[in-house]
C-alpha cells in the first residue's frame, strides 16, 4: 500500500486514508435495502474529524479504531450498528440513535446528545463526560462501567435499564428516570437530581455521598446497602421501599415520605428527619440513631420506643 493511502499512527495501528462518505453511506443504503447489491459500511481506523452527514443512515454499520472530533451527525441512525473505540469528543449527535447497538470503549465526552436515542443498546467502558444528554432514551439499555460523570441529563430516560459499576460524579440529572432500573456499585457522589425518579428501581451498593436529591421518588426502590451520606433528601417518597444497611448519616430527610418503608441497619446518626412521615416506633428502633439525629417531631435522638418522636409536630 502506497503512502498516499494510509499512514502510521504513534501507536503503530495503521491509519486508513480518510473515505468518500458520500459513497460509503449510498452504497450502505443499497445494501440496507438490498444485501446483493450494496455494500455494507465497513469504517475501519480512520480520521473523520469535523465531517458531516447529518440524517444519514448507518444502520447495522461497522466502526472501529475511528476518531470523528466536533462532527456533524445529528440525527445519523446506527440502529443495530457495531461501535468500537470509536471518538465522538465534542461531535454533534442530537437526536441521533443508537437503538439495539453495540458499543465498546467508545468516547462521547462534551458531545451534544441531546435527545439521543440508546434504546436496548449495550454499552461497555463508554465516556459522556460533560456531555450533553438532555431528554435522551436509554430504555432497557446495559451500561457497563460507564463513565457518565458531570453529564447533563434533565429528563433522560432510562427506564428498565441496568447499570454496573458505573460513575455519575457531579452530574445533573434533574426530574431523570430511572423507574425499574437495576444499579449495582455505581457512584452518584455530588450528583445534582432534584424531582428524580427511582421508583421500583433496585440500587445495590451504590454511592450517592453528598448528592442533591430533594423531592426524587424511590417508593417501592430496593435500596440494600446504599449510601447517602450527607445527602440532600429532603421531601424525597420512600413508601415502601427496603433500605435496610442504607446508610443516611447526616442526610437531610425532612419532610421525607416512609409508609411501610424496611430500615433494619439502616444509619441514621446525625441525619435530620424533621417532619418526616410514615416512620413507625418499629422502623426507628431497628434503624440507629444518636444523640446527633434530629427525630421527625423535631427532637433529639436517639429515639426511644414509645417517645412519640416518631411522629411530627402538628402545626
Amino acid at each position: 500500500m502506497s503512502g498516499t493511502d494510509s499512514a502510521a499512527t504513534s501507536s503503530g495501528r495503521t491509519q486508513a486514508a480518510a473515505p468518500d462518505l458520500e459513497r460509503v453511506i449510498l452504497a450502505h443504503r443499497e445494501w440496507l435495502e438490498d444485501t446483493a447489491s450494496g455494500k455494507r459500511a465497513e469504517l475501519k481506523s480512520v480520521t473523520l474529524t469535523g465531517s458531516r452527514i447529518a440524517e444519514a443512515d448507518l444502520s447495522r454499520a461497522i466502526l472501529r479504531f475511528v476518531t470523528w472530533l466536533e462532527g456533524d451527525l445529528s440525527g445519523v441512525q446506527f440502529v443495530g450498528a457495531e461501535l468500537e473505540q470509536v471518538d465522538f469528543r465534542r461531535a454533534r449527535l442530537q437526536n441521533a440513535a443508537f437503538v439495539e447497538a453495540a458499543l465498546s470503549r467508545v468516547r462521547f465526552d462534551d458531545a451534544g446528545l441531546r435527545g439521543a436515542n440508546f434504546t436496548e443498546a449495550a454499552l461497555k467502558q463508554c465516556s459522556f463526560r460533560s456531555a450533553d444528554l438532555a431528554e435522551g432514551r436509554a430504555t432497557e439499555a446495559d451500561f457497563e462501567e460507564c463513565d457518565l460523570s458531570s453529564a447533563a441529563a434533565a429528563g433522560a430516560s432510562f427506564h428498565q435499564a441496568r447499570f454496573f459499576d458505573c460513575l455519575f460524579s457531579g452530574a445533573a440529572l434533574e426530574e431523570a428516570r430511572f423507574y425499574h432500573a437495576k444499579l449495582n456499585y455505581c457512584r452518584f457522589v455530588g450528583l445534582s437530581a432534584p424531582g428524580a425518579d427511582f421508583n421500583s428501581a433496585k440500587i445495590q451498593a451504590c454511592d450517592f455521598s453528598r448528592a442533591t436529591l430533594n423531592a426524587a421518588k424511590f417508593q417501592n426502590a430496593e435500596l440494600v446497602h446504599t449510601v447517602f451520606h450527607r445527602a440532600d433528601l429532603r421531601g424525597c417518597d420512600f413508601r415502601k421501599a427496603n433500605m435496610k444497611g442504607a446508610d443516611m448519616g447526616r442526610a437531610d430527610l425532612r419532610q421525607a415520605r416512609f409508609h411501610e418503608v424496611r430500615m433494619n441497619g439502616a444509619d441514621l446518626r446525625g441525619a435530620n428527619l424533621e417532619g418526616a412521615v410514615g416512620l413507625t416506633a418499629q422502623s426507628l428502633t431497628r434503624a440507629r440513631t444518636d444523640g446527633s439525629t434530629i427525630l421527625p417531631d423535631g427532637s433529639r435522638g436517639p429515639y426511644l420506643r414509645y417517645s412519640g418522636a416518631e411522629r411530627p409536630r402538628r402545626s
